[in-house]
């Protein structure tokens, strides 16, 4: 019996060894604790950027679409340039990209506070700060998927727990340094804050494996010995085409209408909603500026626990989630308009940070479902692009609407309106993609047509998964 026990005992620990090996040790685990720490100041930033909005309108005394560029620049730069940031993670790594923007971003708020008009300021803060912010957005959300397999659910939702905190710590900070120093000294303060993110770079270097060498995923380093050997027979868009992973859109369908919807949902809805319900606040009077900073801790707490709940429905399609998510999304924006009271509208902002948390976590899952692990941080730079131009669209909306009414209720009228049609796009059109993705799949390994056919077995005689086989395998493995 004792050896029984003893056996048992053993055999426990070496499948929790292993276990933690298949999600790359504790180094894996260190980096996740990076990567929250670079969304603690990245995406913290953005949804604690109300006051300095509201100081930088008041100080220049500037229109709402005016002040709202800065928003819409740095949307449209942190999202649209993930492009750059994928080339640059394949020609440099995770960490010396990380690092670089991290550097711009810094330089950005050191100029922003010296600026001596709110059209320097979007262009310093807006556009400087943003392209920093989209060299180390992309990669550290990317480099997670490299190391933990097994538990990628529970680390990305660690990961993305840090802009919740980011908000809950960062928006009264920002107050109180506003109210202490004024906006140009806080915006210094920052400058010296953000450079900690080139310290949480240094752990960023890729695993080395069969499938990913020299800091690159394996898709890359593939395609580059593809590249030399097709270039004479490919033409030169082609070759364009596969280079910047743009393929991805044709091979999966889902992928194509996730990026439609983000265009929607995130970029023209949520992203123009989460700056304007705080100046939408302000102009209601509900409370003193103080009080009104609370609401922001409201919205990162209740970001915070968003962002774990999609750890506990990981059992659920992600796809569909993520669909209905925005359609309540869409719900809460449009009945914001009967939030009158501060605690009516304390309410509004937990449950809108509630269904951003869910959505900012299934950012990174749903792309990994679609597409695989090992090209999640090239769906991720392509599809910011669509979410760059909606976020670009939607606050300066906001600002034109405002300004035209002087009522913020149209424009979340129409914010509402972005998220329902998103959500209703993703529920409806996913059943009818998934059986023409599994159909053409089948097709293709009956044919042998996959270019991932081949590396099923690795050289150390294990099975691999297949990228078109790999949505099916992660949802399997997530349900064991």
């Amino acid at each position: 019996m004792e050896n029984s026990d003893r056996k048992k005992s053993t055999s426990v620990h070496v499948d929790a060894a292993r276990q933690l090996r298949q999600d790359g040790g504790c180094y894996g685990w260190v980096v996740v604790l990076a990567a929250h720490i670079c969304n603690f100041f990245v995406l913290g930033v953005l949804q604690s950027i109300g006051p300095l909005f509201v100081a930088l309108q008041e100080d220049f005394d500037a229109s709402s679409a005016n002040t709202s560029w800065l928003l819409s620049l740095m949307f449209l730069f942190q999202l649209g340039c993930g492009p750059i940031a994928n080339v640059s993670t394949r020609r440099y790594g995770h960490r010396v990209t990380v690092m670089i923007g991290s550097v711009i971003s810094s330089t950005g708020y050191l100029l922003s506070s010296y600026a001596p008009s709110i059209e320097v300021v979007n262009v310093t803060f807006g556009g400087l700060v943003g392209f920093g912010y989209a060299l180390i957005v992309g990669p550290s959300l990317g480099i997670v998927a490299l190391y933990i397999k097994r538990r990628f659910v529970l680390a990305n939702s660690l990961v993305m727990v840090g802009s919740s905190i980011g908000g809950i710590v960062l928006a009264p900070m920002f107050q109180f340094l506003i109210n202490k120093y004024g906006w140009r000294d806080t915006l210094f303060i920052f400058a010296g804050m953000n450079l900690q993110m080139c310290i949480c770079a240094l752990f960023f270097k890729a695993p080395e494996s069969p499938g990913n060498v020299s800091g690159v995923t394996g898709e890359s380093s593939q395609r580059c010995e593809d590249d030399s050997h097709n270039k004479k027979e490919s033409s030169k868009l082609r070759a364009m085409v596969e280079r910047l992973d743009l393929d991805l859109f044709i091979k999966h369908k889902q992928f194509t209408v996730f990026a439609i919807a983000i265009f929607l949902g995130l970029g023209l809805g949520l992203f123009g909603s989460i700056p304007h319900w705080y100046a939408r606040a302000d102009d209601l009077q509900l409370a003193p500026l103080q009080e009104l900073a609370f609401l922001v801790s409201i919205f990162g707490i209740s970001g915070l626990i968003g962002r774990l709940l999609p750890n506990l429905m990981r059992r659920r399609n992600s796809i569909y989630v993520f669909g209905f998510t925005f359609i309540f999304a869409g719900v809460t924006n449009v009945v914001s308009a009967f939030a009158e009271t501060y605690a009516s509208y304390a309410v509004y902002v937990g449950v809108l940070g509630l269904l951003n948390g869910v959505l900012a976590t299934l950012m990174t899952q749903v792309p990994r479902d679609i597409v695989g692990p090992q090209k999640i941080t090239v769906a991720i730079g392509l599809s910011n692009p669509f979410m760059a131009v909606g976020a670009a669209i939607g606050p300066t909306t906001a600002g034109l609407i405002y300004d035209q009414t002087g009522d913020y209720d149209y424009a979340f009228y129409f914010y509402g309106a972005c998220s329902l049609a998103a959500g209703i796009l993703v529920v409806v059109t996913d059943p009818f993609i998934r059986p023409l993705y599994r159909r053409q799949s089948l097709l293709d390994l009956e044919r042998g047509s996959l270019p991932e056919r081949k590396s099923l077995v690795g050289s150390d005689g294990n099975r691999r998964r297949s990228e078109y086989g790999s949505q099916e395998h992660n949802r399997k493995d997530t349900q064991t």
